[in-house]
């Protein structure tokens, strides 16, 4: 299965190129690489007139290429609201993001809007209700491409599984979606922290119990000024040459891949796995 990652630079919360440039160099890869999958970070594309300019140019195309994709500012989640904050209106609004699938062939599947976006939202009794929430959604982050069962986990979604050394799954329902999928994408806004947690965590989605094969991919932006919301004079300056940027995982082994920067506008990765 040929699997390419493609990432952009973030500015604090904006992203640098415009959502028509994104799309375009999406459009771009597509054509030079086709992929049987491509994995686009969070925030890939800025509307849903970007999301309909990939839907209508792979309908053009003659491709096999199922594309990963997030709406910075969904249409759908702005008329409608957040379906979280719509059930419990006190919650700090989780933003307007979505995320979707197209196929080969056009047609486009709702993944639905991140839940929450660190650990600290699910622990304690008061934030069971999240995990019962996102329990309620699993089924619609599930889709199959090549006869492999992938699932969708966005960005800090990630910690639907707790841990480091000893990890545990937050739900009974987690845990199957997760030991039944094929393939586990999480796509991310950026570079998250907590490097050792994360590789463990990474690792852990790429293991299974019945030995059988498994892959977790990521693909992060990199935030050139990213903010302490704690520290506001303290900014961090991500590159695209950090290694925790784009990642494939296969039977917990990071598998190293074909890595191109293009001007310093994209990063991608590719990589023909044996699956």
């Amino acid at each position: 299965m040929k699997i390419a990652t493609l990432s952009f630079e973030l500015k604090k919360d904006k992203m640098a190129l415009t959502g028509v440039e994104r799309g375009e160099i999406i459009m771009d890869v597509l054509k030079k690489v086709n992929p049987d999958l491509l994995v686009c970070s969070g925030y890939s594309l800025d509307t849903n007139a970007d999301l309909q300019f990939l839907q209508q140019g792979l309908r053009k195309m003659i491709s096999r290429s199922t594309i990963l994709v997030e709406v910075q500012h969904d249409s759908n989640i702005i008329k409608n609201g957040h379906p979280l904050k719509n059930k419990y209106p006190d919650l700090t609004h989780p933003g307007s993001h979505n995320m979707y699938i197209i196929k080969p062939d056009g047609e486009l599947v709702n993944l639905g809007p991140q839940y929450f976006s660190q650990g600290a939202d699910l622990n304690g009794k008061a934030n069971k209700f999240r995990i019962h929430e996102f329990d309620n959604i699993l089924e619609n982050r599930i889709f199959e491409i090549n006869g492999r069962k992938v699932l969708v986990l966005c960005c800090g979604e990630i910690n639907v599984i707790e841990g480091r050394d000893h990890i545990l799954f937050r739900s009974e329902k987690i845990e199957k979606s997760i030991l039944q999928a094929d393939i586990i994408l999480n796509p991310t806004h950026d570079c998250m922290a907590n490097y050792g947690t994360l590789i463990a965590k990474r690792k852990f989605l790429s293991l299974r119990t019945d030995n059988r094969n498994a892959l977790y991919v990521n693909s992060s932006n990199w935030n050139s000024n990213k903010s302490n919301p704690n520290k506001p004079e303290k900014v961090t300056r991500q590159n695209p040459n950090n290694s925790f940027m784009q990642n494939l995982y296969l039977n917990g082994v990071k598998i190293a891949m074909e890595k191109e920067i293009g001007e310093g506008k994209y990063l991608l990765s590719i990589v023909d796995v044996d699956f």
